[in-house]
């Protein structure tokens, strides 16, 4: 995909909608690589403090790496979890 370099508030309304709809889901979430003007428009329109500071990544793999830690921590967590539930049992 091409980067956008501009988004109005429809877009960013679109955004929240998303976000919303992944919400729903049990999914987050982020945005990489967003250009001057972009991000000026998510921050003044709201829509950073919406989503969380940390879901907005420099580069996809920067994205990418930082949610792959995430999914692994929650899988150990699951995991230690169902250990801890068949020891009860």
């Amino acid at each position: 995909m091409a980067p956008v370099m501009s988004i109005d508030t429809a877009g960013i309304h679109a955004f929240e909608e998303l976000n919303v709809a992944l919400k729903k889901r049990g999914i987050q979430l982020a945005i990489s690589n967003p250009v001057g003007k972009v991000i000026t428009s998510f921050r003044d329109g709201g829509f950073v403090d919406l989503l969380g500071q940390e879901w907005f990544f420099l580069s996809v793999s920067q994205a990418v790496g930082i949610c792959s830690v995430i999914v692994k921590r929650k899988e150990h967590a699951l995991k230690e979890a169902s250990v801890d539930d068949d020891s009860k049992v």
